[in-house]
């Protein structure tokens, strides 16, 4: 609880504040990094002797401009990467050196060369980690939404690492049909049978589903979402395969999957009069009216203006959901909720 606290302060900071508190830490560790470099060195737990002072506080005052040479106080740590690490790398190598031509002036014996490469070691695992830990610390306070990408391949790859900086989804699976590949990582993300799907979206709170294979043709989609089933999570799908080349993969890429990206055909202007006969001031029951397709439907049949709407869901919370969304509204047709299964025939009579 006070650890959440903590970091809900520290996001809540200005950049000012923030670069303040970097610098602070940098501080903590170069002490800390000296410190169990000359613990080593004397095999005991190191206590300053007051001739000691003066070095060890030439060494720690080098190092803070130093580290503002290469930048490290200019970077945004959210999106804290390769580049960054490379200009930390610099940063304490060149501190090191500097601190070795220093340790030369005031005395030979103070850090001997392996001593300093051990702080060189130990400074650069500490800096780095530090950003990286903060790094990921803003990037898990900013996410809103957790999502499974459908397709292991270069696609979906380039889509995690695309979504790695955003703000509005977290990948937190893979899917990929390959069996090779399933029980692997990529990228730190696991990938899963499509089997596993429904216990992804409830052990991690999923909310959509992201289907990464730009070569898929319309039955493959189809097949897709056939598999996915009537799991009450939004599909979104990657553009083609020439968008991607040209590296215009980003969040607002992925569209709503329509269902008319599932036929293989173009799609039939429904008849208007046609549909009004069969739904105008008649009753009308959906049976699994919580899925995607029978959401829509529900969302369609209303705007017609039934005498009353029956919503058929096995599922509660998809009753639940789709019933909701139809009472706000505010419409003059009657809508019943009822839970039950189409397989019982005694409750199908009843309804």
């Amino acid at each position: 609880m006070m650890f959440n606290k903590l970091i809900t302060f520290l996001v809540s900071l200005s950049n000012f504040q923030k670069n303040l508190f970097i610098i602070f830490v940098d501080i903590l560790i170069l002490i800390l990094s000296l410190w169990v470099t000359l613990s080593f060195n004397s095999k005991s737990f190191y206590l300053p002797t007051r001739i000691d002072l003066l070095p060890i506080f030439l060494f720690l005052i080098i190092a803070l401009p130093v580290f503002a040479y290469f930048d490290l106080y200019r970077s945004v740590i959210r999106y804290a990467g390769f580049k960054e690490i490379w200009s930390i790398t610099k940063a304490v190598s060149s501190y090191i050196f500097i601190s070795f031509l220093l340790n030369l002036s005031i005395d030979k014996e103070f850090l001997s060369l392996p001593l300093l490469f051990n702080q060189w070691l130990l400074l650069l695992l500490l800096v780095c980690s530090s950003r990286l830990f903060a790094s990921w610390i803003l990037l898990e306070k900013s996410i809103s939404s957790n999502v499974v990408i459908y397709g292991a391949g270069a696609a979906g790859i380039q889509l995690a690492s695309a979504l790695r900086f955003s703000r509005e989804l977290k990948p937190v699976a893979y899917i990929d049909e390959e069996k090779l590949k399933q029980g692997k990582f990529l990228g730190g993300i696991r990938i899963f049978s499509p089997s596993k799907l429904p216990v992804l979206i409830k052990e991690r709170d999923v909310r959509e589903v992201l289907i990464a294979i730009p070569s898929a043709k319309k039955f493959e989609l189809n097949r897709i979402v056939s598999s996915i089933g009537d799991l009450t999570i939004k599909v979104r799908v990657l553009p083609g395969v020439e968008e991607l080349a040209q590296g215009k993969i980003s969040v607002s890429d992925l569209k709503v999957l329509d269902i008319t990206d599932l036929l293989g055909r173009n799609a039939t202007v429904p008849l208007q009069d046609l549909l009004a006969k069969n739904i105008r001031n008649k009753n009308v029951m959906v049976t699994g009216a919580g899925g995607s397709i029978g959401s829509e439907l529900c969302r369609q049949i209303v705007k017609i203006d039934p005498e009353s709407l029956v919503l058929f869901e096995i599922s509660e919370a998809s009753l639940y959901t789709i019933e909701q969304e139809l009472d706000s509204y505010n419409l003059d047709s009657k809508i019943y909720p009822i839970l039950g299964n189409i397989t019982d025939k005694q409750r199908m009579v009843e309804v």
